[in-house]
């Protein structure tokens, strides 16, 4: 059975996140699922997997400008009304989010849009003691509101798995961890 899977990411820079994300849709794409793959603009010093996704052949690459990592309130609610549009649309079966910005307003837009099936990727959490305390509670507040709109969290670690639950993200039955592998001869 052929699948539509469409992978959010929030940039597609050189990175560990990322890098899974890509090789998933390079994965995906081999094996005869449609794919498609989200992100905001590409921009700073780390690099771009852009070209790799774009040159694999079978994944189509959608950039949605408003996708950006910061807090950015205008900007968010247009990215969350552009994803929604651009989902119904392209009609995915499955909604794979990524990172905590994309996770968010992916989660909100596939839900809303009533996906089969909404999965999130937790590579790292937004959300940590060496930034403010106002800045933390905006992302577990909008982590736990993201959690009630997706049926699967995946986690790369027991560690992040525990975090999320500890600050109330979702439930213990929602989370499995996935330990990565990732292409080491490239």
């Amino acid at each position: 059975m052929s699948l539509r899977i469409m992978h959010i990411s929030t940039r597609l820079i050189l990175g560990g996140s990322q890098e899974n994300t890509v090789l998933s849709c390079e994965g995906q794409a081999d094996d005869g699922h449609t794919v498609s793959l989200v992100y905001g603009p590409i921009h700073g010093p780390e690099g771009s997997l852009l070209e790799r996704a774009r040159g694999h052949g079978g994944i189509e690459c959608i950039e949605t400008p408003d996708l950006v990592r910061e807090l950015a309130p205008a900007r968010d609610r247009r990215c969350l009304r552009d994803l929604g549009r651009l989902i119904e649309r392209w009609r995915p079966d499955v909604v794979h989010t990524h990172s905590s910005k994309a996770g968010i307003l992916g989660r909100m837009a596939a839900w809303s849009q009533r996906v089969p099936a909404v999965i999130h990727t937790i590579h790292g959490l937004a959300f940590h003691p060496y930034q403010a305390a106002w800045r933390n509670a905006i992302y577990i507040t909008a982590e736990r509101f993201a959690a009630r709109r997706c049926h699967r969290i995946l986690c790369v670690a027991d560690a992040m798995r525990d975090q999320a639950l500890a600050a109330g993200i979702g439930s213990r039955e929602q989370y499995d961890t996935m330990r990565w592998g990732m292409d080491t001869t490239a």
